[in-house]
């Protein structure tokens, strides 16, 4: 994919910026915690389709034998964790939206409504596996998310993040030889646009 994506303008005065030590896109200006949490707690929703729960929910115990803790950050309806409490695991989630929140509840999963902080995570305990799936790609301060989740592993154990494939050779094929618009940039809750290199990079250090 072309670097003349860094700059790219967006609507409502935002652009795409790519970071320079890790080569994902974000974008900027990013809006502040209180309008995340407003848009999150209110405004959006998102159907809460699962991409794979069992999938995830095999590679993970295929990692870890014995069933243990399990956290999801931004679990939805609890379709990540209903699959490994069928598995034998204790399982807890994190979800703000209080729609999505009760269904998963109504799955027998512990679930806090709120925004993961560091505040939160410090009542949590420690968990044997940690699930961020299609959640960093909406942070604003997606750094602090995988230091809060390195704090919440115990050692040993499996982290599990799934994001978008973005701007990758298909999108850009699209893009220029079908003259399509980036489909993908999905504003205003998308405001990380992350590759698989780009990705590994990032989670890697922190």
């Amino acid at each position: 994919m072309t670097s003349s994506w860094d700059g790219y303008q967006l609507p409502g005065g935002q652009i795409l910026q790519r970071d320079p030590t890790f080569g994902f896109y974000q974008v900027s200006p990013r809006p502040s915690d209180l309008e995340i949490a407003d848009f999150y707690a209110n405004v959006y929703r998102n159907p809460c389709i699962p991409h794979d729960p069992l999938r995830c929910a095999e590679l993970v115990s295929e990692l870890h034998s014995e069933p243990g803790r399990v956290l999801d950050v931004g679990c939805g309806e609890g379709h990540y964790l209903a699959s490994f409490v069928e598995r034998g695991w204790s399982a807890v989630g994190v979800e703000p939206n209080a729609k999505h929140a009760a269904v998963a509840r109504g799955k027998g999963i512990d679930v806090e409504e709120e925004i993961l902080t560091e505040g939160l995570a410090t009542t949590l305990g420690t968990f044997d596996a940690v699930i961020l799936a299609h959640v960093l790609e909406h942070l604003v301060h997606p750094e602090e998310m995988l230091r809060m989740i390195h704090g919440l592993l115990r050692p040993g154990g499996v982290f599990f993040c799934e994001v978008p494939n973005d701007f990758n050779p298909l999108q850009s094929i699209a893009v220029r030889h079908c003259e399509l618009d980036p489909w993908w940039i999905a504003l205003p809750d998308h405001l990380n646009y992350f590759s698989l290199t780009s990705l590994s990079a990032f989670v890697s250090v922190h």
